[in-house]
Formats: C-alpha cells, sequence, structure tokens
C-alpha cells in the first residue's frame, strides 16, 4: 500500500475498514487528512488497481491474503486494518531491514547502498516511477496523489478528479502501460443475478463478517475472494506449504476450488458482467482495438485459405472428368466420329462450370464476412 497509494507509513497504519470500498475495476481507499491537508478538505479516494498478470505484486490478492490469514476481527476490536498504529511502523520498519539484509549482495550488484533505503524510499520509488512513464500520468496527477502541495493558487483551481488518480493507481501496479494488457480487468463475479455468497458462507469463512465489517468494506471482499480463487494455483506453486493461508477456513472449506468456474476477467470490458476499465489512456484503447483487429484479420486469411486449397482440389479433378467426357464419345467395337465443334463444346462446358463453382465460393465467402 505505501507503493500503490504512494503514501507514507505513518498513513497506511492508519487506515481503517471504514476507509476502504470498492468501485468500478478498483479498491479506492480515503486517507482522512495527510501532511498537507490536516483538516482533510480536499480528501479524495485513492484507487488501487489489481495485477492478474504479475501475481507476486498484486496489491489486491496481497491484500485478501492478509484478511485471510491475520486472525477473525472480535467485538470491540480495532478498526484499524493493520492493527495497533503505536507498533505498526517499527514492524514495518523491522520487516524491510529484514529483507534488505537477505538481499543484501543483489542490491550491491545493482548499486545500491543499504543505509539509503528506508520506508519513505517507497513514496519516493513509485513518484519517479510514474513520472518516468512514456504516456504515463501528468505531473499535476501525481502531486494530487502523493499529497503534495501545488501552491495557493494551484490547489485552488486544480482539483483532483477521478481520471488521473485512476490512471496512477493503474500504473502503480506495474502493468506495462505500452501493451493492450494495461487495460486488463481484476478477477471478479457476475453480481447481476445477485450475492455470489449467502451471509452464512461469509461468515463461516470469514466470523463477524456481517458485524464488525462495513458495508463499503464488503463490497471490497468479494473482489478480494476472486482474486484468491483466481490465484489459488499460483499460490500453491509458490507459497510455502506451512503458509497460514492454507490452514484459513477460506481454503480448507474447499470453497475456492467451487468457485473458480464463477470466476471472470477480460480486457478493457467484459459484455457478460458489464465491468469495464477506468484509467485507460486512449494509446491503450486504440492498441486494444488494432489487437482485435488482427486476430479477425488471422481468421479470415485462414479461412479464405481453406476455401482456396478447397477449389484447388475440385480443380485437379478436372483432367480426369475430361478424359471420362471424352471417353464416353468412343466405343470399342465401333467408331463414333468426334468433331472439332464437339470437343470445343466439351471445354466451354468445364469452362462454364468451373466459373460457376468458383463464383459460388466468392457468394458464400462474402456472405459470411470473408
Amino acid at each position: 500500500f505505501c507503493w500503490n497509494l504512494m503514501a507514507r507509513c505513518v498513513s497506511v497504519s492508519g487506515i481503517m475498514f471504514d476507509h476502504i470500498g470498492w468501485e468500478g475495476d478498483a479498491m479506492t481507499i480515503i486517507f482522512p487528512k495527510h501532511k498537507g491537508d490536516q483538516e482533510g478538505e480536499h480528501c479524495a479516494p485513492k484507487h488501487v488497481y489489481a495485477n492478474p498478470q504479475n501475481p507476486a505484486i498484486c496489491p489486491i490478492l496481497a491484500f485478501a491474503v492478509y484478511i485471510w490469514t491475520i486472525g477473525f476481527r472480535r467485538d470491540g476490536a480495532k478498526r484499524t486494518v493493520f492493527g495497533d498504529t503505536k507498533n505498526t511502523e517499527d514492524r514495518f520498519s523491522a520487516w524491510l531491514r529484514k529483507m534488505l539484509g537477505n538481499t543484501a549482495e543483489d542490491l550491491v550488484y545493482m548499486g545500491i547502498v543499504i543505509l539509503e533505503i528506508g520506508t519513505h524510499s517507497f513514496r519516493k520509488g513509485i513518484a519517479s516511477f510514474l513520472a518516468c512513464l512514456t504516456g504515463g500520468p501528468s505531473a499535476i496527477a501525481i502531486y494530487l496523489r502523493a499529497g503534495w502541495s501545488l501552491g495557493a493558487v494551484t490547489a485552488r483551481y486544480i482539483i483532483e478528479g477521478g481520471g488521473g488518480d485512476q490512471l496512477c493507481g493503474r500504473a502503480a501496479t506495474g502493468i506495462c502501460i505500452m501493451d493492450a494488457s494495461f487495460a486488463d480487468l481484476p478477477p471478479h463475479f457476475d453480481l447481476s443475478d445477485g450475492p455470489i455468497l449467502t451471509v452464512e458462507e461469509w461468515e463461516e469463512i470469514l466470523p463477524n463478517y456481517s458485524t464488525f465489517y462495513p458495508a463499503t468494506f464488503r463490497v471490497a471482499l468479494a473482489y478480494m475472494l476472486a482474486s484468491l480463487v483466481y490465484h489459488q494455483d499460483w499460490m500453491i506453486e509458490n507459497f510455502a506449504p506451512n503458509h497460514p493461508i492454507f490452514i484459513s477456513r477460506v481454503w480448507t472449506s474447499g470453497l475456492l476450488f467451487r468457485l473458480k468456474p464463477k470466476v471472470h476477467t477480460g480486457c478493457l470490458k467484459n459484455d457478460k458482467t458489464g465491468l469495464c476499465a477506468t484509467g485507460i489512456p486512449p494509446h491503450v484503447v486504440l492498441q486494444s482495438g488494432f489487437k482485435a483487429m488482427e486476430a479477425k484479420v488471422h481468421t479470415r486469411i485462414d479461412t479464405v485459405h481453406t476455401r482456396i486449397d478447397e477449389v484447388e482440389i475440385k480443380m485437379d479433378a478436372i483432367p480426369e472428368k475430361v478424359k471420362l467426357s471424352i471417353l464416353e464419345n468412343f466405343h470399342i467395337n465401333g467408331t463414333v466420329p468426334i468433331t472439332q465443334s464437339q470437343i470445343a463444346d466439351m471445354f466451354n462446358s468445364f469452362q462454364h462450370n468451373v466459373l460457376t463453382m468458383i463464383q459460388n465460393n466468392n457468394n458464400n465467402n462474402n456472405k459470411h464476412g470473408y
């Protein structure tokens, strides 16, 4: 979240379940206030997107695994997502120090000094990453997402909107912004026919589902569950056998395997569920259209080749038919003379039949759009 939200560690540690929701194809998180807005006058939701191509860095999957492995929240428990805010920063710093120690040789090889990396490096890193993307978000959109001051005049006239923040959020997930896959949709269920699970089933896999977690967060839970279902094979292959997700209720209940056929994905738009991608720059939309057109062209070319092969097979049979037709005009026991005009008529007849066959094939191709 420090990376994907471009936020300080202290801001992320204070996120509450009431601050989390879901809108369209993205998780939304609202910071009630931050360093540049202590009164919360310009708080707008930050959009966090899934990365179905690379589950190792997918924030939606990571958050889902966290929710189903931290233990169950009981009545009266703190409503902050990451527990006690007093030591969250210390825990995060200790984790970062441990991870850097385990990868010290790799960092030295890349010319990185460990002492120069801290919890604020996530915020600085994602800002630099987004600013250097070709065709990426504008500097203003980056500043607004980070909560940096734009100056009194600029802040008064430039108000944060969804489009800029959505592009920042989608690019932050690590999907290539120059590829049509940038418009990939998150794993999701078709909710047009009603909830995917009953309240009783939710309570079985996540106790106090209906009493502890706010309604906005429960909407996001459905998409997090879809990510678990979609990536369950990847988790089996890449997680340690003793990972706590494998002893969680959501896993041991067999629910993930049962829901697997009901998960949908897609690119740009899923026609069945109606989910559309947001935060997409125009060049990605065009590239997606070109890819679809390319696929159709290849399909039609293959069909045309098949038709040509069929015509060639029929053409190969013409000489044999000519021979048989000529022989029919001969009698073994007597000779029936063949005139030049008869031979000309036979070939004219064959020519007419071939042209008719080719014309019929062309009409069929045009009728089917080939």
